[in-house]
């Protein structure tokens, strides 16, 4: 059995964790960067293993795959779902719709809007790059079934929103 840790956010602690508790079993570790040599020597990982191509081999390979938030800020559970697809290229390209529009909001709406703008911007952003997201993959995973049952997910939501 292959494990395999990916991201970095916060994740130094677990890196130890897995690496006692499954031993050989487990890959998981930080790109030996300066900061990561100063910070977390005893959890360095070849840098080879850190090139994007071997990188991605290596989760698919992986029997579990554990990702986080360490892909520059990047939702680690969408990765998952790209690697398996074979579409890493909408995440790639879906991060960079989002960072550049996000960009050009913010000029926008900040000196207008002041926070409020910038919260506006985020959340402009943030539908644009699901769009796009779901867009992409419309063929492979029908829109519909993504949705089904979102309902319970609103009523709960707008339950909590009331009473708290």
């Amino acid at each position: 059995m292959k494990i395999a840790l990916v991201g970095s956010s916060g994740g130094h602690l677990t890196h130890l964790y897995l690496l006692k508790k499954f031993g050989k079993h487990v890959i998981a570790g930080f790109k030996p960067t300066a900061y990561a040599k100063y910070n977390f020597e005893d959890c360095l990982v070849p840098n080879i293993l850190t090139k994007r191509k071997n990188h991605l081999q290596l989760v698919k390979e992986s029997d579990i795959c554990i990702t986080t938030t360490g892909l520059h800020r990047s939702i680690g559970w969408k990765f998952a779902e790209y690697i398996v697809t074979n579409k890493t290229y909408i995440f790639s390209i879906s991060a960079i719709v989002g960072a550049v529009s996000n960009v050009v909001m913010n000029l926008a709406f900040i000196p207008t809007f002041g926070v409020i703008g910038a919260i506006l911007a985020l959340v402009l952003c943030e539908l644009l790059v699901i769009s796009y997201q779901l867009y992409s993959i419309r063929e492979e995973i029908p829109t519909s079934d993504l949705f089904h049952g979102i309902w319970k997910y609103i009523v709960a939501g707008s339950i909590v929103c009331c009473c708290s």
